[in-house]
């Protein structure tokens, strides 16, 4: 390890600083910029400071501006100072002269705005916009810190889109198995990992009229059920004859009777408030016009599937003028769809 003052090692070779939390870290970053600016004759942008998080570059960008701010008022200080960036300004007098030292600070001072202050992926960024010939990719690329985002953006517009019609069979059989959006997200996180193939069971053939007529039989023991729910229930619970290991009371209670009433509204009542618009003073719930109309999309199908269509919405909220109007139009439009 060096003896040097970190701040001072030359910068002639690459250099590796261990530092410990709160050991001047950003002091020794900070003065190491202002030396490249007198010593290098290098702008702001032609220096690259890369760090982890946002939070932490946004510091080091203030600490920067700072230390330069710092760097002007040690011009005519008198020497032997505490400050390492004393010896650095005075080295810098005496081989630039005072007035092209103070014109290479004033000048980077007025250029922080350009300085290459960033985080590992936003440097990569960085690169990717600047040489994207180079990189083999689109000029108008995106790129995307919130992966996890777009597989759950992705996966509502598929269920809206491919199961918008779907029969009320598929959506039960789904909801059965567990798979939902949050489901359909997490298969396409996984699906995009390298190696990894997704296998699923072998598409088999519905048979229509089979299943037409368990449809009717379903139904038909739907009505028979809402006829005759107490008889059959006082057997299932109470009847000596039944093999009390396979019908257990509690579990007829707690699981079966639940299961067959299995709840279907006739009407479906819509609150319909839109001050959850990102435009809205109030909520500042970041939504929009699309996702007013997914909604009026789900709940439509919803009254499709469970009250023959029958749904009413009254407007609750939206203190946003602009953004009530367009929700609103956008909301009843997606009712209306045929």
């Amino acid at each position: 390890m060096s003896s040097v003052a970190p701040q001072l090692i030359s910068f002639d070779a690459p250099s590796l600083v261990e530092a410990s939390a709160g050991t001047g870290k950003t002091y020794t970053i900070t003065t190491y910029f202002v030396r490249a600016i007198l010593e290098q004759d290098l702008e702001p942008e032609q220096i690259l400071v890369v760090t982890y998080t946002k939070a932490a570059t946004a510091e080091l960008r203030v600490r920067t501006r700072e230390r330069i701010l710092d760097a002007i008022g040690l011009l005519d200080a008198p020497p032997g100072g505490g400050d390492v960036l004393q010896s650095v300004i005075a080295d810098a007098v005496a081989r630039l002269g005072r007035r092209t030292a103070e014109s290479r600070l004033r000048a980077a001072l007025s250029r922080m705005d350009r300085a290459a202050i960033l985080t590992i992926h936003g440097f990569c960024q960085r690169l990717l916009q600047e040489y994207p010939l180079s990189f083999g990719i689109d000029f108008d690329f995106e790129v995307s810190e919130d992966a996890a985002a777009i597989y759950s953006e992705l996966a509502v517009d598929f269920w809206a889109t491919e199961l918008y019609d779907a029969p009320e069979w598929l959506l039960r059989a789904l909801e059965k198995e567990r798979l939902d959006t949050k489901a359909l997200a997490r298969l396409a996180s996984r699906a995009l990992i390298p190696g990894i193939e997704i296998l699923g069971p072998t598409a088999v053939e519905l048979d229509s009229a089979a299943f037409d007529q368990w449809l009717l039989l379903k139904q038909r023991a739907s009505e028979l059920w809402s006829s005759h729910r107490n008889e059959v229930a006082e057997i299932l619970v109470n009847n000596g004859d039944l093999n009390r290991r396979a019908y257990q009371a509690q579990t007829v209670k707690n699981n079966w009777l639940p299961a067959l009433d299995d709840f279907a509204p006739e009407l479906v009542l819509v609150s319909a408030g839109f001050d959850a618009h990102r435009a809205d003073p109030l909520a500042q719930l970041e939504l929009d016009e699309a996702d007013f109309a997914w909604a009026g999309r789900e709940l439509r199908a919803l009254a499709q599937r469970r009250a023959n269509g029958r749904i009413v919405s009254t407007l609750e909220g939206g203190y946003d003028l602009d953004a009530l109007a367009g929700s609103a139009a956008a909301y009843l439009a997606a009712l209306q769809r045929d």
